[in-house]
């Protein structure tokens, strides 16, 4: 080969070297935005049947989704009337969610990502917004932290006792998980047993 020509052969191969990591760094950076701020990316609506996962969560097309401004007792959670009589006020949420989407279109539009990479979304049946719905009802808190949308459905279902607010005792679902992990921080500590 002539001089000429090798010098030729090598800027191809530079500029295919170029080229290349260009393409491979786009696909990294790509990857790396959608993983590390996946509210980045806009998300379509979702439209189906949808199952109630506890009070204030769905499965819809296989897609776990979080009502949004609303938080519910925990599926295991139990509250109390003014004898101590415990019933299970996270089992009775759940069901009262399983009530109003079961048999119906369920149509859900997403709003972000939360931090265990569920979907918040605001979701509806022909009756109107699920959240609005549970809360209104008494099967779910607004979840003022994050939303007051829900705040005027919330003190009429208090004052009518509606739903939860029949007991006479109702820990609020966040604080509910505070002192359950708190438990199980102290009970493995107790026991030297480590994460």
């Amino acid at each position: 080969m002539t001089k000429y020509r090798m010098n030729r052969y090598r800027r191809k191969a530079g500029w295919r070297k170029i080229i290349g990591l260009t393409l491979f760094f786009t696909v990294i950076g790509y990857q790396a935005v959608y993983n590390w701020f996946p509210n980045f990316f806009p998300m379509e609506a979702f439209m189906g049947r949808a199952k109630a996962v506890d009070g204030d969560s769905l499965e819809l097309n296989g897609q776990a989704i979080r009502l949004f401004g609303i938080d519910a007792p925990e599926f295991t959670q139990s509250c109390t009337h003014a004898k101590d009589n415990h019933w299970p006020c996270g089992q009775l949420s759940r069901g009262a969610l399983k009530e109003l989407v079961a048999n119906k279109s369920t149509t859900c539009h997403p709003i972000k990502k939360d931090v265990y990479r569920r979907v918040l979304a605001n979701c509806y049946t022909d009756e109107g917004n699920i959240a609005e719905m549970m809360v209104e009802n008494g099967w779910a808190f607004a979840y003022s932290r994050y939303s007051e949308e829900f705040s005027d459905e919330e003190a009429m279902a208090r004052h009518y006792k509606r739903g939860i607010w029949q007991a006479e005792n109702v820990t609020p679902p966040w604080l509910h998980r505070k002192n359950k992990s708190s438990f199980w921080q102290s009970l493995t500590g107790l026991f030297g047993i480590s994460d």
